[in-house]
């Protein structure tokens, strides 16, 4: 003992240790106080949780590292009897089991000879890699060409698999921003899994049309994945018990949607490990959730990638859907391309079933013809539905002309079949355009202008079929005599608002009202607004109806709006590129005293999508005046999210697509998910939310159990010619429409 304590008092004094006698030792009183610190230092070094080593290493070599004293975690940590470690060089004991570039990380901090801290990660065992924490303090002891190094080993594996869990969510959730395919996030993930356990043996099994299929998996084919017992039986212990598996292998864990529904497994196989740690629950766990977020996010940004190239209530591509097609058909060089005939279909006086059966049939009415349509073009052909009662088919021109109107004539038949519309035949009668490609125009949009107008001559005619003819001037064609009428509509004071409520449902109060145009020609009678407002749009007259919507919506609503209302106007693509608008709603607030917070502005979201800069700078500035903007028909769109979340807009209102085949709430239907979401989505963004087309009281029930705040439909209040005195309750405005 005394030996011990006199190496270390000649450390301590810094003089040789032959000259601490067992004389000097007690006269300078040391011998109790150095075994007191001899206790305190061995209690540091031995007796602590933790792996600790002497080790001592050569200025030349510093690599060269022997290890002088361990303690038991040293032990624990290496798997290495004590005898083994100590005298051992360091390398052999510690450095095989530490990853390739961790080792370099670690020789070059040894080189450097200053303290360090370093992550290092090592698999001891094939299934099983660990994260411990190294700190190193160097210190001379004995000959200066030598240097001691302190080695002391934190096991941080669990903080280290957080972290890392964690970026790996950051990462797929950056992921979602380029679309990337499900199959790229399952195999980010397995690389990660493998991060941690390197002999795993990763599959993700996806729900896809009810049954369950490999997205990705280490197993091959030829092993008979879904064959194989115990792997059939996990999964299916997981689905029914919506609970993560970890008993035996393989383990399974459910990926659970927020709504709580299964939408697959993610199982991992890893061999000699039966059961999972705690850690391994807690990491596979938090994998499943993220691939949730992941799979949830992507399922929303396919429906709506496909909302906005297609019809809501037929399925059908829309417009913008049919003009990608035609540009990529229709090409002006390619003199080798296929002749195409572009149909442009209306359904004369459908407006009269909507009126007589409801919307509800009339919907119907359009599925059905949108399914005659389909069944009646050849496969390679394209269908679309560009307005409300009105559709285009690209038709392949195979043979000669008169093989061509066989064709569309066998479609036109089918069309004019009798249809059951709540116990009532009856029958859609469809004016036809066509234009031809390339003989009447090598340009998508100018062909499908084309094919319209001859669709208005056929409808204006006893014809119902016509082909667009470049030397005729028809006279009697309808969008020409429609757009010389419009033109003098304001003046002849054809024009008219009409005044639709907007229901505050937790008041059941009248919070606005929304302008509607209407038009009622001397000579045409009441034209559709689906009819004349694209007409408006396509020959810039909107500019001036605009105009005068605007002023006339001013001067009513500060007339007869109450204090609590406000006055909604929409504004359509082309007024928001007029560089006059804002002068036009100033002057508009000028001249009727109203004060601009009393004023709403609806643009459509495809509108907001088409000119995204542009529109940015105009709502600011209308916003900067006090004015309060709207989307309209949201959800119809194919609106960013990045985008959305930098338009400085106040409210949405969603569009009555989503809500048309609500006749139940019914809360696992996709449009009761997709209109709860925009609710959620509303909210985060501190909007107002307008739901329109309430027509039946199962709609009310449900925008008012999800909490919209605001409704509008005929169900609580037709548009009437006059704003409706406040105080008078949305039943009475419906009862008096």
């Amino acid at each position: 003992m005394f030996d011990r304590l006199a190496s270390l008092a000649a450390r301590i004094l810094k003089v040789p240790i032959a000259s601490i006698s067992p004389a000097r030792a007690a006269a300078l009183g040391f011998e109790d106080g150095l075994r007191e610190r001899l206790n305190l230092i061995e209690s540091a070094f031995f007796k602590v949780p933790l792996a600790r080593a002497l080790v001592r290493a050569d200025q030349d070599v510093p690599s060269n590292l022997v290890v002088e004293i361990a303690n038991q975690g040293c032990v624990d940590l290496f798997a290495t009897p004590l005898q083994d470690i100590v005298g051992s060089s360091l390398p052999d004991v510690f450095l095989p089991f530490v990853e390739a570039t961790d080792r370099e990380r670690f020789a070059a901090a040894l080189r450097e000879g200053r303290p360090f801290e370093l992550q290092l990660s090592w698999s001891r065992e094939p299934h099983l890699r660990s994260w411990h924490t190294v700190a190193a303090s160097p210190f001379e002891y004995g000959k200066k060409e030598t240097i001691h190094w302190l080695l002391t080993f934190r096991d941080t594996s669990e903080s280290a698999l957080r972290r890392s869990a964690e970026r790996l969510r950051s990462s797929v959730m950056e992921m979602l921003v380029h679309n990337p395919p499900r199959s790229a996030f399952a195999q980010r993930a397995s690389e990660y899994i493998k991060e941690c356990w390197p002999n795993a043996v990763v599959t993700w099994l996806l729900y896809v049309d009810g049954g369950l299929r490999v997205l990705l998996s280490d197993r091959p084919a030829t092993e008979g994945l879904l064959g194989a017992n115990r792997v059939t039986d996990r999964t299916q212990a997981t689905l029914q018990s919506h609970r993560p598996e970890f008993s035996n292998n393989p383990w399974a864990v459910p990926i659970i949607s927020t709504t709580g529904t299964v939408l697959g497994v993610l199982l991992v196989e890893i061999e000699t490990c039966e059961v999972a740690t705690s850690i391994q629950r807690e990491i596979l766990e938090r994998l499943a959730e993220t691939a949730a977020s992941f799979l949830e996010r992507k399922n929303d940004l396919e429906r709506i990638h496909f909302l906005a190239l297609h019809d809501s209530l037929t399925g059908l591509p829309n417009r913008e859907s049919l003009l990608r097609a035609l540009r990529k058909i229709v090409l002006p060089d390619d003199a080798t391309a296929d002749e195409l005939a572009v149909v442009f279909i209306n359904l004369d006086r459908f407006k009269s079933i909507n009126d007589t059966f409801g919307h509800f049939a009339g919907d119907r009415v359009l599925q059905e013809v949108a399914q005659r349509l389909l069944k009646g073009v050849r496969p390679g052909d394209f269908v679309a539905r560009v307005g409300d009662a009105e559709f285009v088919c690209l038709i392949n021109v195979e043979g000669s002309s008169s093989d061509l109107h066989e064709r569309i004539e066998r479609v036109r038949t089918r069309l004019t079949e009798p249809l059951l519309v709540q116990g009532t035949e009856v029958r859609v009668h469809p004016s036809i355009g066509i234009a031809l490609f390339p003989e009447h125009s090598s340009d998508s949009e100018t062909l499908l202008r084309f094919a319209q107008e001859a669709m208005y001559a056929a409808r204006s005619s006893t014809r119902v079929v016509a082909v667009h003819n470049s030397g005729e001037v028809e006279i009697r064609d309808r969008f020409i005599l429609l757009d010389a009428a419009l033109a003098r509509a304001i003046e002849a004071g054809e024009l008219s608002l009409h005044y639709q409520p907007i229901i505050d449902l937790t008041t059941s109060s009248v919070h606005g009202y929304e302008a509607l145009l209407r038009w009622k020609s001397e000579r045409f009678g009441a034209i559709a607004p689906d009819e004349f407002i694209p007409l408006a749009e396509y020959s810039g007259l909107i500019i001036p109806i605009g105009k005068w919507v605007i002023e006339t919506a001013c001067r009513q609503a500060a007339a007869s709006l109450s204090e609590s209302s406000v006055m909604t106007v929409n504004v359509s693509a082309r007024q928001l590129e007029d560089p006059d608008l804002l002068e036009v709603v100033h002057d508009a607030l000028a001249r009727s005293r109203l004060s601009a917070k009393f004023l709403v502005i609806e643009l459509t979201e495809s509108t907001l999508m088409r000119v995204p800069e542009r529109a940015l700078a105009t709502i600011q500035e209308l916003r900067s005046l006090g004015i309060s903007v709207w989307i309209d028909d949201f959800g119809t769109g194919y609106s960013s999210l990045k985008v959305l979340k930098n338009l400085p807009v106040d409210g949405m209102k969603i569009d009555r697509s989503f809500l048309s085949d609500i006749v139940a709430a019914d809360p696992s239907s996709k449009d009761c998910k997709i209109v709860a979401a925009m609710v959620d989505l509303a909210d985060a963004l501190d909007l107002d939310l307008v739901a329109e087309g309430i027509e039946t009281v199962e709609q009310l029930h449900f925008v008012r159990k999800v909490g919209c705040r605001y409704a509008q439909g005929y169900l609580l209040g037709v548009a009437n010619p006059q704003i409706v005195g406040p105080g008078t309750s949305f039943v009475t405005t419906r009862s008096s429409g």
